[in-house]
């Protein structure tokens, strides 16, 4: 059984307390009344794990986002409502893919670890699998001058009333190109690119098999095979792959590159098949490669395993999933956001209903001010939506500051010594860390101390389930201490950073409990 603090909900005439949910400080008054609960399970813990409502396939990708440092993450499954879990996955990862997956309703949740202790779960809304009858098979694409002949093989005796035919280019998303009553079809191709094709058979409007293997390729160079990304510390990171075309073709790869789950970016051209990165950048990099001639670069392969080169989850929740546009006065950078809400039956089992996927995504604009210096501000969808942009070769690469252990955040090129200063922009009003909070020189873990605190206006500082805004000041219970004092997460316009409040705490006759929760 495990014991956990929960705050309750208080109400008074000096302010209101939240004791379900975040609890926000407000500037008067802070939860004092708490009671020991007895339960199984461990706290909900803020955060967002996606995927699909539906697969129509034996896989599925998910990635996950946890409020917590993290040194490795849980992932498990259920497949019976709830009732039992089983880690599918354990790892640095926060987007990966699942196979071997059969019809029925699946539940996930996640969990962050570090230093032997673990948050409580991050849990998905359901995942239906419904996996159509096989596709056809053996589909065979031949090129003809501009035109490209493609046949395959029905599954079944039983004619389908019709063949979809799907066409990719150079690795790209497969998209319907026609359809045919025939298990052959004759189709032009558009552009110079490595074409592949798959194949559903459809027996009315609205059932249709699964795809057939894709064809093989046509008009193009394939794409390189056995990619594998080594890290070898201070050297850098050694990338190597079989090679493409034959000994009279003039070809060169070029190398793309992913950090933090943002855009790929260009990241060199090698005429060998093989690439050392130098230096490598702070984060979590993926890599791919695809074969190029004289007239253009071809189809892209499949992306490496992951290598990380993790400094802080400060600055991996600043930079993940930024993508970077060009302008002709600037950059814009979005942040596209995935989450699910959910509500959750109350018991031993704690399975989430009412589950509601979201979308949406945060902009910013960064140009040069009338002091010709970079400047970035918030911006919002309709301007980003009407920009003259293209995507852009540069990221957004960061590193904590060794004194505020505060990230810095720059706009750069890998290999190019130019860059971007975004950190000051990313702060509003000049505000300076050190004043947020004032605590006694002493406090004991486990007893309430009188904290005030000034969070400029924008910021919010979290110490798990307590945010603070504003200006306030209260009563406080530190439970943990971390780097020589007490630690918060403050963020402002997508960025993140650890806040270490330096008191000295004395731990002798401190509670034995867990993480304060939202219930």
């Amino acid at each position: 059984m495990s014991r956990y603090f929960k705050y309750r909900s208080m109400m008074s005439c000096a302010g209101l307390m939240l004791a379900s949910g975040p609890a926000l400080a407000m500037s008067l008054q802070m939860p004092s009344l708490v009671e020991y609960v007895l339960n199984d399970d461990p706290p909900y813990q803020n955060g967002s794990l996606w995927l699909p409502p539906v697969s129509q396939s034996e896989t599925v990708r998910l990635g996950w986002q946890i409020d917590a440092q993290a040194e490795r993450f849980v992932l498990q499954q259920s497949n019976n409502g709830g009732v039992s879990w089983q880690t599918v996955y354990e790892g640095t990862e926060q987007d990966i893919e699942l196979g071997g997956y059969t019809n029925g309703v699946y539940y996930f949740r996640v969990q962050a670890c570090a230093s032997g202790t673990c948050t409580g779960y991050v849990k998905s809304a359901p995942l239906k699998v419904a996996i159509p009858e096989l596709g056809p098979q053996s589909v065979v694409a031949s090129k003809q001058g501009e035109e490209v002949n493609v046949a395959w093989q029905p599954r079944s005796s039983a004619p389908a009333a019709q063949y979809r035919v799907y066409e990719s280019l150079n690795g790209e998303e497969y998209q319907m190109v026609s359809a045919t009553v025939q298990p052959r079809i004759q189709l032009q191709q558009a552009k110079v690119a490595t074409t592949r094709y798959k194949v559903k058979a459809c027996t009315d409007g609205l059932t249709c098999s699964q795809f057939s293997p894709a064809s093989n390729e046509v008009g193009g160079l394939p794409a390189p095979e056995n990619l594998s990304a080594i890290d070898k510390g201070a050297q850098g990171v050694q990338l190597s792959w079989q090679s493409v075309g034959s000994d009279t073709q003039d070809v060169y790869y070029q190398i793309d590159f992913s950090l933090n789950y943002s855009n790929w970016v260009v990241l060199a051209n090698s005429t060998e098949p093989r690439y050392l990165m130098q230096p490598v950048p702070e984060g979590k990099i993926k890599f791919r490669v695809r074969a190029c001639d004289q007239t253009t670069c071809y189809e892209v392969s499949q992306a490496t395993n992951q290598v990380s080169r993790f400094s802080s989850q400060a600055c991996l929740d600043s930079t993940k999933g930024l993508n970077v546009f060009a302008t002709d006065d600037g950059y814009y950078l979005r942040r596209q956001l995935a989450y699910t809400s959910s509500k959750i039956l109350p018991g031993k089992v704690l399975i989430p209903y009412a589950s509601q996927s979201h979308s949406s995504a945060a902009y910013w604009f960064v140009s040069k001010n009338e002091h010709d210096q970079w400047q970035l501000n918030q911006t919002d969808q309709q301007q980003f939506n009407n920009a003259k942009k293209q995507q852009s070769n540069m990221l957004v690469t960061c590193h904590l500051n060794s004194n505020s252990q505060r990230p810095i955040l720059q706009l750069k090129t890998i290999g190019s010594a130019q860059s971007i200063d975004l950190q000051g922009d990313l702060l509003m009003d000049g505000e300076n860390p050190e004043q947020y909070f004032t605590f006694p020189p002493k406090v004991r873990v486990g007893s309430v101390v009188d904290i005030l605190w000034d969070i400029p206006q924008g910021t919010t500082c979290d110490y798990d389930e307590l945010s603070f805004v504003g200006k306030g000041a209260g009563p406080f219970v530190p439970y943990k201490t971390r780097n020589g004092g007490i630690e918060f997460t403050c963020s402002s316009q997508g960025s993140a950073w650890p806040y270490l409040v330096p008191v000295q705490v004395q731990k002798l006759g401190a509670p034995e409990f867990s993480s304060p929760v939202r219930n």
